[in-house]
Order: structure tokens, then C-alpha cells, then sequence
């Protein structure tokens, strides 16, 4: 042909196999094209957010050590729900405990995930660390083990355990054996190793595996955890993984040996009831498999230690500076027990103890950024998208400090659940207020199992400290006075649990008869004083 164009009769014909191929591609096109174009009208509008740089997001207004404070300032100004993109992680975030309970809880079957810890390697897989665990059969075994152990311990009133820690705790607040926050860390692992092994002896190993635990799986705790495709860097690069590696090493020889000593225990007919003798007994009942059974209640020793410390320290700052409410505690001890130490089963007769725990707990959430559920299926919540794979935290430092549900949120006082005109009082007084079931725990299927454990302990230990001791800030050597202190600053961690570091909180004893009385009681509580801690990695 003359002519410089080609016409269409003169291109080669198409064979049919490849228009087949070519309508297919084009029909897959439109269709992957249509569902984007379509997905926001038919899932509903996209999530107000604070926006950000591209992948990164709003970084200049996140500061990891208190990133709750800026979760609760963006819910003042985008809204109870609301979404924000960090690093390359989808977040979406619940300030409002009725969105939790919608979203976490009614629809928790799409909702139930656990996000996988960039440091801390088959986190949700593994079977080995039930918090983190991902929504799957070993979730469902674990959570079973758990619910059975911790009844099992619960109906045995604990094992007769925590009236005579919380004696030996105060006794060593008299003698001053070490500073006030490192006995808070001693008798939360002592209590949860002897529920764990039946023993307070790896107390020591376990607990500083425990700390390194959540500084690894902490957001802001080491910078592969914010930086996630540092991951895939090879150790001698990534110091984070190998002090991950080594970490975990550890980790396992304390684990193992708390369990093996206790297996060895058993079969000699010298273990006493706890997690593992309850296993050995129940095996069959159980359905686990020893490495199965293993991780879980070393698991469990681990966390209980974090999470009762955590609260027991907050407790302890707060009524530091509430001499008021000390008062009014000992006031309720000494009318109801008549000068002993209370117990677990007094609980019923101390409202106002319980009411001090319950408000400490809201006024300065250990756990104030929620534990991050991932969304299995996109979702649609009251017309807004929320998109596949996004984190769902529900912020609990916002849900706690809404003065929608607590009048006068930012002021700590615990009459809201004893003043029968308040939003917040409940009746009867001998089981409210109560820190069960609290926001703190957890939603959905991913709720706290040692809600009545940590509660009892709680009530215990407090009441053990009001029972002998006034406390207060400490004083300043330059100028006399007590210091006044700044809860915001103690809380300044990166962690997901913050732990405050060392302070030198004051305990007085309330008189000498008060010291003598604690003496006393410690001399009879029948402590297991010839179980010495192993401070060495077992």
C-alpha cells in the first residue's frame, strides 16, 4: 500500500484465545477500579484525621512518651472516632466507651486480631505470649487454660497467699529494706510466681524478663518498632534484634527452669497448688500439650507482674497527695476490722478502699493507650469506613478523663462512687465500686482474665499500707517541704504499660502500736521466709 497509514483491515487479526484473554483483563480491571471507586459509598465516609506527611503522618505532634495525651487532644477536636496514619500503620482510635463496647465487643468476631510486634518474633503465632496472640486457635486454647487456672485459683481463695505477702510487703516498708518502688515490684512478683510455680523463688528472673519483655513490644519502646522495615535488616546492623535474640534466650532458660523445678516438684509431692500443679493434676481436663501448657502459665506469671505494678504504684502516688482520703480509709479499717489486717474475704465491708483503687485506676490509667485489636474485614460503623488491617486502640486516658461520664473528669475523687447523687454511684456497696469489668481490662474477646486476682490483690495490698502507714510525697533536702509531684512526668515512658521509675515516696507509721501491731502479724502470717528469691536467670 501507497499510502503511509495502515488501515484496520490491514492490522493482523487478533486470535480469539487472546480477545478472550484481553476482555478478561479488562473486566478484572474494572472491576478492581469500580470496588475503589465504589468502596467509600458503599462502606460508608472516610474517618476525620489530623492528616500528616505522607507515611509518617503527623509526627511533629507525637511525642512517644505520653502519646495519650495526643490521642485525647485530637479526640477533643476530630471527634470520639477518628483515624490516623503513623509510619505506615493505619490507626484508628475510640475515645468513647460506647463506640468500644459497638465496634470491639457486639462485632468483635472481625475485630479480635492482634497487630504482629516488629521486634518480637511470632508474637501472634507462636502460641507463647497470650496477650499478643492473633485471632486463632491458639488464642482459643490459651484464653481456655487461663479462664480455668485463674478460676481454679480465684475458688481456692488464692491459696491463702495474699494476706501474708502484703504483711511481709509492709513489714519491709518498716525496716526500710529497700526503696518503696522496688518492694512494689517485689511483691507483685512474688505473689505471681508463687500463683504460677507455687514458689516466690524465680521471682528475680522473671520479673526483669518481664520488664525487658514490654520495653520490646512497647510502639515507642525501641526503634524497630516504629521503623518496621527495619525488621528485615540483619542483626549485626539491627542492635534491636539482637538484643531481641538475646532477650529471648533468656526469657526461655528462666521460663524452662521455673517449670521444669516445678515439674521435679510435683513428682516428689512437694509443690504446692499454683498454675503448674493445677496442669499436672488436670492435664487431660486442660487439652494442652506441655510446651503448650508451659508458655502459658510462665505468660501469665510474666504479665500479672506488669499489670498489678503498674497500679499499685499509681495508687500509691495519687493517695500520697490525698491525705484526706488516707483518713478516710483507715478510718473504714479500723471501725470494720477492729485492728487487724484485712483479707480478701473483707472486701464487701471496704467501699471506701475500693472506691480509692477504682478512682486511681481512672484518674491515671495504667494502661492508657488501649492494646491495638486489628481489623480482620473492613467495617462499617455509623456511616464511616474503617479499613481492613487498621489498628483499633480505644484510648483508655480519654474514655476515663470524659467528663460526659465522670463530673469533673481531670480531679481525682474517689466519692463519685460513693455518693449516692453521682452519675457513677452503684449499689449494693458491698460489691460496687468494684474494679472489675473496668475499661482498663480490655474489650471484647480480648479482655483481662485476672480481673478478680488483680482486684483482690489490689484491696489487699492497699489495705495492708493504710493499715500501718501514712504516706506522703518526699521532702525536699533543700528547703524542708514535700515535693509536689507531677503525675504526667512519672508517667513520661514510651512503654504500652508505663512503669514509673524510683521515687522516694514517704511511709510514717500511723503510731508504735501501729508498728508493734504489723510486727506482730508478721511474725505469725506463716511467710514462707526459708524460700529464698534466685537472683540468677535459672
Amino acid at each position: 500500500m501507497s499510502s503511509q497509514f495502515v488501515g484496520l483491515m490491514d492490522l493482523p487479526a487478533v486470535p480469539v484465545f487472546h480477545g478472550i484473554q484481553l476482555f478478561s483483563i479488562a473486566f478484572v480491571v474494572l472491576a478492581f477500579t469500580s470496588r475503589l471507586f465504589f468502596r467509600g459509598r458503599t462502606l460508608g465516609k472516610a474517618l476525620p484525621t489530623p492528616g500528616g506527611l505522607p507515611w509518617a503522618g503527623p509526627v511533629w505532634a507525637v511525642e512517644a512518651s505520653n502519646i495519650y495525651t495526643t490521642f485525647k487532644a485530637w479526640s477533643e477536636k476530630f471527634g470520639k472516632l477518628y483515624e490516623v496514619k503513623l509510619f505506615g500503620q493505619n490507626l484508628i482510635i475510640i475515645s468513647d466507651p460506647a463506640i468500644a463496647k459497638e465496634i470491639l465487643a457486639k462485632k468483635a468476631k472481625t475485630v479480635s486480631d492482634r497487630p504482629a510486634l516488629a521486634l518480637v518474633k511470632g508474637s501472634k503465632d507462636s502460641g507463647k505470649y497470650l496477650p499478643f496472640l492473633g485471632n486463632n486457635d491458639h488464642l482459643t486454647r490459651q484464653r481456655r487454660f487461663g479462664v480455668l487456672i485463674n478460676n481454679y485459683t480465684h475458688q481456692a481463695n488464692y491459696h491463702g497467699r495474699m494476706l501474708p505477702e502484703a504483711t511481709r510487703f509492709a513489714h519491709q516498708l518498716l525496716t526500710k529494706s529497700d526503696s518503696p518502688f522496688m518492694l512494689v515490684d517485689q511483691v507483685c512478683g512474688r505473689l505471681s510466681c508463687r500463683m504460677a510455680f507455687g514458689t516466690p523463688a524465680p521471682r528475680a528472673a522473671i520479673s526483669r524478663s518481664a520488664h525487658n519483655f514490654m520495653q520490646n513490644l512497647s510502639p515507642g519502646g525501641q526503634i524497630t518498632n516504629v521503623l518496621t522495615f527495619l525488621r528485615h535488616l540483619p542483626s549485626w546492623i539491627n542492635s534491636d534484634k539482637h538484643n531481641e535474640s538475646m532477650r529471648v534466650d533468656i526469657e526461655d532458660r528462666v521460663w524452662y527452669g521455673s517449670y521444669d523445678k516445678a515439674k521435679a516438684a510435683y513428682e516428689n509431692g512437694t509443690l504446692r497448688a499454683s498454675y503448674a500443679k493445677y496442669y499436672f493434676d488436670q492435664r487431660e481436663k486442660t487439652g494442652l500439650s506441655e510446651h503448650e501448657a508451659l508458655h502459658g502459665i510462665a505468660m501469665m506469671a510474666t504479665v500479672s507482674i506488669l499489670t498489678l505494678i503498674a497500679p499499685l504504684q499509681r495508687w500509691i502516688v495519687v493517695m500520697a497527695q490525698h491525705p484526706e482520703w488516707q483518713e478516710a480509709v483507715q478510718k473504714e479499717l479500723d471501725e470494720v476490722l477492729h485492728g487487724r489486717m484485712a483479707d480478701y474475704d473483707d472486701s464487701p465491708k471496704l467501699p471506701t478502699l475500693r472506691a480509692t483503687i477504682l478512682e486511681s485506676v481512672r484518674w491515671a490509667s495504667p494502661v492508657p493507650t488501649g492494646i491495638p485489636h486489628r481489623l480482620e474485614e473492613d467495617m462499617e460503623y455509623n456511616g464511616y469506613h474503617l479499613s481492613k488491617n487498621s489498628n483499633v486502640l480505644a484510648c483508655d486516658w480519654s474514655m476515663c478523663r470524659s467528663n460526659e461520664y465522670y463530673k469533673d473528669a481531670e480531679t481525682f475523687n474517689p466519692s463519685r462512687y460513693l455518693d449516692p447523687d453521682s452519675p457513677a454511684y452503684k449499689e449494693p456497696l458491698t460489691e460496687f465500686p468494684k474494679l472489675q469489668n473496668h475499661s482498663v481490662f480490655g474489650w471484647g474477646r480480648r479482655t483481662c482474665i485476672g480481673q478478680d486476682y488483680a482486684a483482690i490483690q489490689m484491696l489487699v495490698v492497699c489495705a495492708a499500707i493504710m493499715y500501718a502507714f501514712n504516706i506522703s510525697p518526699p521532702t525536699d533536702p533543700k528547703t524542708g517541704q514535700k515535693t509536689k509531684l507531677n503525675l504526667q512526668e512519672l508517667l513520661s515512658t514510651p512503654n504500652v504499660i508505663p512503669i514509673m521509675e524510683p521515687i522516694d515516696i514517704d511511709f510514717t507509721p500511723r503510731s508504735d502500736a501501729h508498728a508493734q501491731r504489723l510486727q506482730e502479724a508478721y511474725r505469725s502470717s506463716q511467710i514462707q521466709d526459708a524460700e529464698q528469691e534466685e537472683d540468677e536467670c535459672l
